[in-house]
C-alpha cells in the first residue's frame, strides 16, 4: 500500500492478499478489465486506488455484495495500520 497525495493506493500484491487469491489471478482480472491501474510508482509497480477497487467490486458483484466486500477490505486495511 502506498499513500500518494493523501490517497491510498493498493499494489497487485495487496489486492491478491486482501482477496485471498494468487497474484496471477489479479493479473488475469486486470487483463479481463475488472481492474485498471490508476498509476505506477517509481519502481514501475501498478497502483490501484481504493475508489477504483470499490467501483470494480460493485460492478462485478452487484451493489449489495460489492459494498460488503469493499467494507471487509477497508477493515483489513485498518487492522494492518494499527
Amino acid at each position: 500500500m502506498e499513500v500518494i497525495n493523501k490517497e491510498l493506493y493498493l499494489t497487485t500484491g495487496d489486492i491478491s492478499k486482501l482477496f485471498g487469491v494468487h497474484l496471477v489471478t489479479v493479473y488475469r482480472w486486470e487483463k479481463m478489465g475488472f481492474f485498471k491501474a490508476d498509476l505506477k510508482n517509481f519502481q514501475g509497480h501498478k497502483l490501484y486506488s481504493l475508489e477504483n477497487v470499490e467501483k470494480t467490486l460493485i460492478k462485478r458483484f452487484g451493489e449489495k455484495y460489492g459494498k460488503e466486500m469493499y467494507q471487509d477490505i477497508i477493515e483489513k486495511i485498518n487492522e494492518k495500520s494499527k
